[in-house]
């Protein structure tokens, strides 16, 4: 018996050590950002996505702090000392923290191999590292340089209209035809006497 109790404790040692060693040998694979994201406090990225203030460009690596029902907390490698926090807003986004996550962010590099950014056109391209959108841009461009609209507005995303904030009161409008964008527009609203939920 106590043969067996000892060949039984060194077996346990010996799994424990390997599991101890494989661990330390183990790299958590980074995560890249899915679309530009805006922000003007680093501390408050609402998911209404705001494209106001500094951009968190496509295809930027981060490490993911934390994920909470209310938040996702991550840093970027291009400013390691700020830590950033994406908000959702169930109002606007329509969706749980953990489908918002996958909006925002993926474990495969964007701009690696056959990915859909090295589908796009040069135009294409060069909105979404300029953060901007232009007419002929595909839905698939929109969304990596503009990031989604808020579903509130835009239920889905088979719409030929797509409703975006620039600012609180300042929306642009995004027409397409055939999956192609035709025409864009801003809108200015008049705010004054609107209920808070109407945003």
């Amino acid at each position: 018996m106590k043969l067996a109790a000892k060949l039984f404790i060194a077996i346990y040692l010996t799994l424990f050590v390997f599991s101890i060693a494989c661990a330390a040998t183990t790299t958590t694979k980074p995560y890249y950002t899915k679309v530009n994201i805006w922000y003007e406090d680093s501390g408050k990225i609402l998911s209404t996505n705001y494209h106001r203030g500094a951009i968190i460009p496509f295809c930027t690596k981060v490490n993911v702090i934390s994920q909470t029902k209310e938040k996702i907390n991550f840093t970027t490698e291009d400013q390691p000392g700020i830590t950033f926090a994406l908000i959702n807003v169930p109002r606007h986004s329509l969706v749980n923290t953990t489908e918002l996550f996958k909006q925002y962010f993926t474990q495969d590099n964007p701009k690696a191999g056959n990915t859909e950014f090295n589908k796009f056109s040069a135009k294409e391209k060069d909105s979404i590292e300029n953060g901007t959108l232009i007419e002929g841009m595909s839905k698939e461009a929109v969304i990596a340089a503009y990031g989604y609209p808020p579903k509130h507005k835009t239920p889905l995303l088979t719409s030929n209209l797509w409703t975006y904030w620039d600012a609180r009161y300042l929306r642009k409008l995004v027409i397409f035809k055939n999956n192609v964008v035709t025409k864009l527009e801003e809108i200015k609203e008049e705010y004054a006497g609107r209920p808070r939920w109407y945003w």
